[in-house]
């Protein structure tokens, strides 16, 4: 029997179009925003809720050439400044088992979250 590799797909693949997009295990079930910020967590057994606001910010350098000490000097230009998370970041959502996983792939940076399966 020949199988063609052409139409296989290991994974399913879907475009989403709500806005809150939601991992979880027998614990915890945690809600992202359709940007990939995080919105709630809740933990199922004592019925309790964590709300979050999520914000991811950079920083420039300075340009100061008094700071020459040969180690590493994080010295900021200014205040930090927002980078916005836009709804055409790309956001890939694994669920399965033993770990549901969200990733964020973002122009200028990329986020990672894993709930695991497990008694604990």
């Amino acid at each position: 029997m020949k199988f063609n590799y052409l139409f296989f797909r290991p994974f399913n693949m879907e475009i989403i179009d709500t806005k809150i997009i939601e991992i979880n295990n027998r614990f915890l079930s945690i809600k992202f925003a359709k940007s990939g910020a995080i919105l709630n967590i809740q933990h199922k057994n004592l019925d309790e809720n964590i709300r979050f606001h999520t914000n991811i910010i950079s920083y420039g350098t300075s340009k100061q050439s008094d700071h020459h000490s040969g180690a590493y000097l994080f010295i900021p230009d200014g205040n930090a400044r927002d980078i916005p998370m836009s709804d055409y970041d790309f956001i890939r959502i694994q669920r399965g088992p033993l770990i549901n996983q969200i990733d964020i792939i973002h122009e200028i940076f990329s986020l990672q979250y894993e709930l695991t399966n497990t008694n604990g």
